[in-house]
């Protein structure tokens, strides 16, 4: 499978998650999607969490048990326990950077 993240788009979509999105502690969907994070400024939108650490310089977007974790000059990293969930976190960024253009 191409695990080739558009870096552009998938910091869109955190901006939206982020701008349009709830507080993941008052969000039954971040309870589902089981944040594990130590952040207090978690947000969740349309089931996709987003949150920083706490300097900024690393962006985190969860949906469906798969992280995507934008690191600094433009690289990344993925986890995700099947290629089927790996391809329902794509179609979900898709489909939320299409509400941002």
């Amino acid at each position: 499978m191409n695990h080739a993240i558009n870096m552009t788009q998938a910091l869109r979509v955190y901006a939206l998650v982020i701008d349009k999105g709830t507080k993941a502690q008052d969000s039954q969907q971040a309870n589902t999607q089981q944040l594990n994070t130590e952040s207090d400024d978690s947000y969740c939108y349309e089931e996709m969490l987003a949150w920083s650490d706490y300097d900024g310089y690393t962006a985190y977007l969860k949906y469906n048990q798969v992280t995507l974790t934008l690191l600094f000059h433009g690289k990344y990293l993925l986890d995700y326990p099947s290629d089927a969930k790996l391809a329902a976190f794509i179609q979900k960024l898709n489909k939320l950077a299409n509400e941002v253009k």
